[in-house]
């Protein structure tokens, strides 16, 4: 009688001379109760999906858009177009998250182990094997930015590397002091950068012309060089910055002119997230 229902032999995600293997019992899978499962969903984008990006982005057209001389109506335009380039061209993907998943697996990486699997299960070897490459690459490229503030010379130093220690070994530090809720913490914000007594200032003249600064190289330059950041509340995730900055950064450029033009800010720049971190632990 066959203990084993099917047996796969596949290249392992982490740097090593060894090889994985996976056995199916024939009863089924062995269940676990205590983990839980969340729904994600990430924008998923592949190489294919950023070749029909940047053809989309040769056939756009943005000289109305530079027409426009007041700056909420411009911004509003620009993040209503990039904003339905992302969903057009980078749709949301849904994925399982388990509470078992260790730190460094991203919903993207989730989803291509799966893909993964499924090329394992229909026979397609090595395609599955080129895949589990790649998520050995995102692998380690993750913990290398994990364990980066651990380094002699960092930040963190000694500290950030024993508490990457106790969240790899499960030992928890001494509780954190209760953080206020996102009301308080808004309101506080809210009250120390408002000046009641706040005129608009003047236009001032410059030693550059306004429509000579920013020019839409130094705009390109900056989008090309964005670091792997968290999106912010506007929605647009750096990559997607990053890989449009041939196309977006003359209509940015104008934005900023505009902005620097009437001494006037567009609502989407004045939005942030804080994340409020204590100081100091409760004793």
């Amino acid at each position: 009688m066959d203990v084993y229902q099917a047996i796969r032999v596949i290249q392992s995600t982490v740097k090593t001379t060894h090889k994985a293997i996976i056995a199916h019992a024939s009863d089924g899978l062995i269940a676990d109760h205590n983990k839980t499962k969340t729904v994600v969903q990430y924008s998923k984008h592949t190489p294919v999906q950023a070749a029909s990006f940047l053809e989309a982005l040769q056939r756009d057209n943005w000289n109305n858009f530079l027409t426009i001389r007041e700056v909420q109506t411009a911004a509003d335009e620009f993040y209503l177009r990039a904003t339905s380039h992302l969903n057009d061209h980078f749709p949301l993907a849904s994925v399982t998250m388990s509470s078992r998943d260790p730190p460094f697996v991203t919903p993207a990486i989730k989803s291509m182990l799966r893909q993964r699997n499924q090329l394992m299960r229909a026979g397609r070897v090595d395609k599955a094997g080129a895949i589990g490459e790649r998520v050995g690459q995102l692998i380690t490229q993750a913990n290398s930015k994990w364990l980066a503030k651990t380094e002699p010379g960092s930040t963190g130093g000694a500290k950030e590397m024993w508490h990457k220690v106790n969240s790899l070994t499960g030992r928890s530090a001494r509780p954190n002091a209760e953080p206020p809720d996102a009301v308080t913490m808004n309101t506080h914000y809210a009250a120390i950068s408002t000046d009641p007594s706040y005129a608009r200032p003047l236009p001032k003249h410059s030693c550059a012309e306004l429509d000579a600064w920013p020019s839409e190289y130094a705009v390109f330059n900056c989008l090309d060089r964005l670091k792997p950041t968290a999106t912010g509340p506007d929605g647009l995730p750096s990559w997607f910055l990053k890989l449009a900055a041939p196309a977006y950064a003359r209509p940015i450029a104008h934005l900023y002119s505009l902005s620097l033009d009437n001494s006037n800010v567009p609502s989407q720049w004045k939005e942030a997230c804080i994340t409020p971190c204590p100081k100091s632990q409760s004793q």
